[in-house]
């Protein structure tokens, strides 16, 4: 379900100037107080300031722009996920769900000057045993593309799975025609592990399905950080 939107491999470098300022989120906003997954059944999530945007947990206030996002073909034809149509009923429902949900964390991606809601990312199917999860994302205001966005909140979301969840492995899933972000997760350490092939069907035609995942070894390692004991 990993994607960004409006970025093309030439320009992620576009944003490099604001990815300096922001690119080690700070989780002090909630990171170092967040509700362990198994100790309640309301859950929240950490508030990550990643400079011009932070992770938040959703709104009420949010669901018009989930309703333009989710139900945008432009958007939901790249992504694996997301691939039908939505009421503001099913969003309001949705967001209530993931309070509630211990398999996963998802928070709205909202611009840090209006807390404007553009977009969402979040770890799917969180297996403590195994320390796995899914990052999915999806970055739907397209007034947003090409300003190094997607990098932040992607960094942000990996260092709270690695250093706050202590998991061992983060995966993904993104159509093989999705160039962008496949570029753009090789950067951040991602490996391919795969392809499922015609895994999807996207306008008409059968699409392949690229895996991809990065482990917790690879992610210190890339950038210089470790594990406190």
């Amino acid at each position: 379900m990993l994607v960004l939107y409006g970025h093309n491999p030439k320009n992620i470098r576009a944003g490099d100037a604001l990815v300096e300022r922001a690119l080690t989120p700070d989780l002090s906003a909630g990171g170092s107080n967040a509700r362990p997954l198994d100790d309640d059944s309301r859950l929240g999530v950490a508030m990550i300031d990643c400079g011009p945007v932070v992770l938040r947990s959703f709104e009420p206030a949010d669901i018009d722009a989930l309703y333009s996002f989710r139900n945008d073909p432009n958007i939901t034809d790249v992504l694996t996920g997301f691939s039908f149509g939505f009421s503001r009923a099913d969003l309001k429902d949705w967001i209530e769900s993931q309070r509630h949900d211990r398999t996963r964390l998802v928070w709205a991606i909202a611009t840090k000057e209006d807390d404007m809601c553009i977009g969402q990312i979040g770890l799917y199917e969180i297996d403590h045993r195994l320390g796995t999860a899914e990052l999915g994302a999806q970055i739907g205001d397209k007034g947003q593309h090409g300003r190094g966005i997607g990098r932040l909140v992607y960094t942000a979301a990996l260092r709270y799975a690695f250093e706050e969840l202590r998991l061992h492995k983060v995966w993904g899933k993104i159509l093989e025609t999705n160039e962008p972000p496949l570029a753009l997760t090789k950067k951040l350490g991602f490996r391919q592990d795969g392809v499922l092939r015609d895994a999807q069907f996207r306008k008409g035609r059968y699409a392949n399905v690229v895996l991809i995942s990065i482990l917790d070894s690879e992610w210190f390692e890339l950038h210089g950080e470790k594990k406190q004991p």
